[in-house]
């Protein structure tokens, strides 16, 4: 093996999770020999950004392997740098992975060299595209890389939906410091509560949403005060998608006695949060490993995951909502997959008119 860096690999995550399954079954006294696929993550499921994902992943690589006839191992790099994130990747194939699992731009920045190097090996990326990490070349995806993104607008109408027919009118919106996927969902938040409030009967201007942003990385005591500020003002429900808002928006409604909806689909949430609206990085997982298979899965170009797809969903806490019914979302679900219901990814709150809703409070926390 070369010596390329060294590389932390997770106790028994490490441990080759190798699951005989339909590859095993006896047929006429002989044993069918399915090929066995061989994937690396490579990501951190512990700390620091994505853990969230990178968790759902690991767990979707597992869930795949004890359906066929697999092997999986976690590797973790040893920095937070784009070269811990190659060599973590080039240790992988090294030893024999055949598929890199991996989220976010920085190993989007690994896998930009890999995957012209490593022609052999298939590079699945959620949430990025390959790039040199300079910010200043384009995004470059070569056959043998598989770029994931979701729909993250579906998620945020299904949260602002199911808060208006909750019966929810005054709302507040917090995504992470105008990131293009939180944008996209604060988009689909607003439409949400829109098309609920039409299919309700409510007349125009009789919903309200508080508006802002916050950098995902950081919080600060004035951007809590400007939350707590909003709920103060008669705040019913906060929506919150980016790593920031998660932080501040549910602690807010857990003190102020008001409702939550999380983009983050992480169960360990405060009492105040009624439901989760995100992306079932699980299922994804599972899907383009079962596309790589059957050699369905598109190379070369951004695959989008949505409603249809199984990409995106909506967790309910148990007694989260009281008016709100597994039904309802199902069939607005529903009218989302097959394209009934059309949600735009734009900007809408920079210009909410037509929209149906009252946009204010609109902040941008730098």
């Amino acid at each position: 093996m070369k010596n390329r860096g060294s590389v932390h690999k997770k106790g028994l995550a490490l441990l080759t999770a190798m699951l005989l399954a339909a590859g095993s079954l006896p047929l006429s006294g002989c044993q069918v020999h399915l090929k066995t696929m061989r994937v690396a993550f490579v990501g951190d499921t512990e700390s620091g950004e994505y853990q969230n994902a990178c968790d759902e992943l690991w767990q979707g690589i597992s869930d795949y392997a004890k359906i066929h006839n697999a092997t999986a191992s976690i590797y973790t790099p040893s920095d937070t740098g784009i070269a811990g994130a190659r060599n973590a990747m080039e240790d992988a194939i090294d030893e024999g992975a055949e598929v890199i699992v991996c989220v976010g731009a920085r190993m989007g920045n690994a896998v930009y060299d890999l995957q012209q190097r490593e022609i052999h090996t298939k590079f699945v990326l959620f949430d990025a595209v390959p790039t040199d990490g300079t910010g200043q070349g384009e995004g470059r995806i070569r056959g043998n890389t598989y770029c994931v993104r979701f729909n993250r607008e579906e998620a945020g109408f299904l949260a602002g939906y199911a808060a208006v027919f909750e019966g929810y009118t005054k709302l507040g919106y917090l995504g992470g410091s105008r990131e293009e996927g939180d944008v996209r969902y604060g988009s689909g938040f607003i439409q949400g509560a829109e098309y609920a409030g039409s299919e309700k009967g409510l007349g125009a201007g009789a919903i309200e949403v508080m508006y802002g942003s916050v950098p995902s990385g950081t919080i600060d005591p004035s951007q809590v005060a400007e939350v707590n500020g909003w709920f103060q003002e008669g705040c019913q429900l906060i929506c919150v998608s980016g790593s920031g808002p998660e932080l501040i928006g549910p602690e807010s409604a857990q003190e102020s006695g008001s409702r939550a909806i999380t983009a983050d689909m992480n169960d360990s949430q405060p009492d105040s949060v009624i439901a989760s609206s995100g992306i079932n990085y699980t299922q994804a997982a599972v899907s383009a490993l079962e596309k790589i298979r059957s050699g369905s899965l598109s190379g070369g170009r951004i695959n989008v995951l949505g409603i249809r797809d199984g990409g995106v969903h909506m967790k309910m806490t148990d007694g989260g909502f009281r008016n709100f019914t597994e039904e309802q979302y199902r069939t607005v679900a529903g009218k989302i997959s097959d394209g009934t219901i059309s949600i735009t990814g734009e900007d809408v709150a920079s210009d909410p008119s037509g929209h149906g809703v009252t946009i204010c409070k609109i902040e941008q926390k730098q």
